[in-house]
């Protein structure tokens, strides 16, 4: 488990050691009040940036439950990726940071002088990190390992040949993976990806581009990482400006077999990489499965085959002959609020779905959220919840629901593990986000904050101690400005939350 830093609570004594402002002012011995708070609200509120968007801001003090800063708090809009921060406060709250998920590798038939006379199955449990490389480092294997130890338990086993399928059981999340409304040019790419009953290498493909120097020319993918087997690839992508980054989209829907990849990749890069979201998880599985049996020298004779619907399940009498378990949820929480992991959050929904015994679908993962979330005594009236990450623009949460959460959680015994999965300001080691924001000031090592970013909608969420040790939580969303405007007001939304740590009760 990644070491956990100490809590809000204990931050007081390192903010009265710290010195200066920030990257672009300095003056330890800076003083705000709550009227420069407001006055810089209202500041952004009218930046030409933010055309003719909204800005919501809530800030609380937990410990006496003041709320000192409040502007459109208890109206609804889109939060984006603060949406994982209640996501992930359900599943700690109802799960746990112990829970792990369990898949299993079953025999469905007679084993026979090493002959298995029916099928091999991968029952999957909603798994978003089974081979991952993010838990490498401790013992968990990734894609290629992973499927090398599978191979291995079944050879084990006495298993030299399989005259049956090589089957892969997805049905605990049903067979849709993407929520209803997530948007085109999401779809395909990997930040897009959808979580099914069984998920590998975090659904994930690397598509390997040589770009031409010269604009508008077309380019080249050099290669595919992991190779997706029966996918046609359209090219469309083209060279861009130069140092116009990546304006590269995949265009593919669940199940299909065609990607077409439009945009462009700056024409001075030479190389660029882009990633995108696996289209069959389940049937991807099966077949990097199927590529580790051969190599261990195990025939399998039918197909290498996926299913959604629990009667398709094969019959026979079942032996466990390998289980992989997953990180603590807690850690997965740790890296899905740190890189704001889509899949897991996705996953996290429709695992609780599960766990309440609903069926495994986005739809009843985020009732199950909701439900959860009254049970920690949030109000969750008004709150429209339409997937687990913040991806959809249907999700709709106020300012003070997000804060209610925050404050929820603080008095919860999951704090330490909710709150050490929030981005760190101004720690050069931290992976969130937030390294350059608020060094050298009272923010640094003690600000945290989950950031939010789609089309028109910035936000962020978190906690800080000011400098008068009140521990307060925070939630900032702007909605619907110009494309344009995402970078200033995302500066200006960073520069509130330091503001926030240099605040002192008057």
């Amino acid at each position: 488990m990644h070491p956990l830093r100490s809590t809000l609570a204990g931050l007081t004594a390192a903010i009265a050691m710290a010195a200066g402002l920030s990257d672009s002012a300095a003056g330890q011995d800076k003083t705000v009040t709550l009227d420069h708070v407001k006055e810089r609200v209202a500041t952004i509120e009218n930046m030409p940036q933010m055309g003719r968007g909204t800005v919501a801001i809530c800030v609380v003090d937990i410990g006496t439950r003041e709320v000192l800063v409040a502007r459109n708090a208890h109206r609804i809009y889109a939060p984006a990726s603060v949406l994982k921060v209640v996501t992930t406060a359900a599943a700690l709250a109802k799960l746990g940071p112990d829970y792990r998920y369990t898949t299993t590798l079953q025999t469905a038939g007679k084993l026979e002088e090493g002959v298995l006379k029916g099928a091999l199955v991968l029952e999957g449990s909603g798994d978003p990190t089974m081979g991952s490389w993010r838990f490498a480092s401790e013992g968990f294997p990734p894609m290629t390992a992973w499927a090398q130890a599978a191979a291995k338990a079944v050879t084990d086993a006495g298993i030299r040949r399989i005259e049956g399928d090589l089957y892969i059981d997805a049905s605990i999340f049903g067979d849709q993976i993407i929520p209803n409304d997530w948007a085109w040019d999401d779809i395909g790419n990997y930040y897009g990806a959808g979580a099914a009953g069984v998920n590998l290498h975090e659904n994930l493909y690397h598509v390997d581009f040589q770009i031409p120097e010269r604009q508008g020319d077309l380019t080249r993918i050099a290669d595919i990482r992991p190779k997706q087997a029966g996918i046609r690839f359209h090219n469309r992508v083209t060279a861009g400006p130069p140092r116009s980054g990546d304006q590269a989209y995949i265009y593919a829907a669940p199940y299909t077999d065609v990607a077409v990849i439009r945009g462009t990749l700056p024409a001075d890069a030479g190389k660029y990489t882009i990633k995108g979201g696996i289209m069959d998880p389940p049937l991807f599985t099966a077949r990097t499965l199927a590529d580790a049996l051969k190599s261990a020298g195990v025939e399998v004779t039918g197909k290498a085959t996926a299913t959604f619907q629990t009667p398709r399940k094969p019959e026979g009498e079942r032996t466990t002959v390998w289980t992989h378990q997953s990180p603590k949820l807690g850690d997965i929480t740790y890296w899905l609020n740190k890189h704001s992991v889509n899949l897991y959050a996705e996953a996290f929904a429709k695992t609780l779905a599960v766990e309440t015994d609903r069926p495994g679908t986005t739809e009843q993962g985020t009732r199950a959220v909701l439900d959860i979330l009254g049970d920690l005594g949030v109000d969750t009236t008004g709150m429209i919840l339409a997937d687990g990450s913040g991806l959809s623009r249907r999700n709709a949460v106020s300012p003070r629901q997000v804060v209610d959460v925050l404050e929820k959680m603080a008095l919860h015994p999951t704090y330490d593990v909710y709150l050490n999965s929030f981005p760190l300001a101004g720690v050069d080691d931290d992976p969130g986000g937030l390294s350059r924001v608020g060094v050298n000031t009272p923010a640094a090592d003690n600000l945290r904050a989950k950031s939010g970013f789609i089309s028109h909608a910035r936000s962020y969420a978190g906690y800080v101690v000011d400098q008068s040790g009140r521990q307060l939580a925070f939630c900032m969303i702007a909605n619907e400005f110009p494309s344009a405007g995402g970078g200033a007001i995302r500066n200006a939304f960073r520069e509130l939350m330091v503001d926030l740590a240099h605040l002192k009760a008057e």
